[in-house]
């Protein structure tokens, strides 16, 4: 391996283990004075990915010599292809969701109330920031060495934040979904759309409409009809030689976070 992949590695797992260690710290201390489990995960992760940006940022500024990438740069597609791209990528990760389900003959995440707190942190805190930690940042660096590699590492990673064992088995397919999402749109947003889409199903599933079988079976079975749907039009849209790639959209150094700001 070369110094340069070891720096990235670098790069990609002090941020992360400095995140992780400050999420089981703080977890443990809310725990201490009798935090409310849901308040105190959410106060826990808001600081520990935050200081994982940051210790990414002053690890990367550092850096200032020029390195090879031995992989191209994302190309950014066209919004029509991130829209079929990210409701084929719902449909397996609810297909997962089933699976893993199945396999441990358990629910994947604990009971959760709806509320204001619970909305705003699985909708919109959680996969917004997961997505810029896990697939932005992390992904985005160890994609210069490998893609698949940089896919199954930052799955694991993704995994290891999760607090159960059927939460932490979801998490790390989960994760393979969402990076690979990402390398086929070229955009982050993609998976962040999609992460979004899901903890909102699962909320929804677990609370408003959890004696409601037969309406989230209903539900269900339209994501898969839709993901279906879009998985054809996207062989069709190959078929006919076009790749719904946007004019111009090559994100440069490979860089995924730059491109979400030239967003149309």
């Amino acid at each position: 391996m070369t110094q340069v992949n070891v720096r990235r590695l670098l790069r990609a797992f002090v941020p992360f283990s400095i995140m992780a260690l400050m999420q089981r710290g703080l977890l443990l201390l809310f725990g201490i004075f009798s935090f409310s489990s849901k308040f105190a995960s959410l106060l826990a992760f808001i600081p520990a990915a935050l200081g994982c940006v940051l210790v990414f940022s002053l690890i990367k500024n550092r850096s200032t010599e020029e390195e090879y990438e031995e992989f191209p740069p994302l190309t950014k597609k066209g919004f029509a292809s991130s829209f079929m791209q990210t409701a084929v990528a719902v449909a397996i990760m609810v297909a997962m969701m089933y699976a893993v389900s199945l396999i441990l003959d358990e629910a994947l995440t604990d009971e959760v109330e709806i509320s204001a707190l619970s909305v705003i942190s699985l909708v919109f805190i959680h996969p917004i920031i997961e997505e810029y930690v896990f697939r932005g940042l992390i992904y985005g660096e160890m994609r210069k060495m490998n893609p698949v590699f940089a896919t199954l590492s930052q799955a694991v990673m993704f995994a290891i934040v999760h607090d159960t064992v059927n939460g932490m088995l979801y998490a790390l397919v989960a994760g393979v979904v969402l990076a690979a999402l990402v390398e086929v749109s070229g955009r982050l947003s993609t998976s962040i759309a999609a992460h979004m889409i899901i903890n909102a199903r699962s909320l929804l599933y677990m609370t408003v409409l959890a004696d409601n079988k037969g309406i989230t079976g209903t539900v269900d079975i339209m994501i898969f009809v839709l993901g279906a749907i879009c998985l054809v039009g996207l062989g069709v849209i190959r078929g006919l030689g076009g790749g719904g790639e946007s004019e111009g959209d090559i994100l440069s150094d490979g860089e995924i976070l730059e491109a979400e700001d030239d967003e149309e």
